[in-house]
């Protein structure tokens, strides 16, 4: 009747879900849908296992193994659920809840932009930051350490749009 997730740190561990096979290695989040029958053995397992309940009728599009390799971004949220649910203070489950929502966040919407470009995250965040600023792309191109014509090549190809398209657009926004 709940989600059980499983961040798997240390060792490997070979599940069954559902009569399939999966094997995990260090980096990996397995995802079991309620209702799913689950078992497990493991060699030198450490984890982080978070298991709930979503109200009826919400779902998420996990599959039940996603290999994301660094959870460095994610320890301190893991940890802090963990400090929490012992501590039992007043607000507690809300923390919690919102914790494991900016976790899920980051599995859902975020695996896709571990794909993309470093350097064009670090441009598109630097001009979210700065767009009051007067940006050119020389500019930016000297704060992510690029040549400029490549800058701006790289961040059309990527986002299908020009640097100045972007300040555009990010400016609009906050009007």
């Amino acid at each position: 009747s709940f989600y059980g997730m499983v961040f798997l740190l240390e060792g490997s561990a070979d599940y069954i879900i559902d009569g399939v096979p999966y094997r995990l290695q260090p980096g990996d989040v397995l995802c079991v849908p309620p209702g799913s029958y689950r078992c497990a053995t493991t060699s030198g397992m450490a984890c982080v296992a978070i298991d709930f309940v979503l109200q009826p009728g919400e779902a998420i599009d996990l599959p039940v193994v996603t290999p994301w390799k660094d959870f460095t971004d994610m320890q301190w949220m893991m940890n802090e659920i963990n400090y929490e649910w012992l501590q039992k203070n007043d607000g507690y489950a809300m923390k919690c809840q919102a914790l494991l929502t900016l976790i899920l966040h980051k599995l859902l919407y975020e695996r896709q932009s571990r794909q993309t470009n470093v350097h064009v995250n670090a441009i598109k965040r630097y001009i979210v930051e700065h767009y009051q600023e007067e940006l050119t792309v020389k500019a930016i191109a000297r704060v992510v350490n690029l040549n400029p014509v490549y800058c701006g090549a790289l961040f059309k190809k990527v986002e299908k749009r020009t640097i100045s398209e972007f300040i555009n657009q990010i400016g609009r926004a906050h009007v």
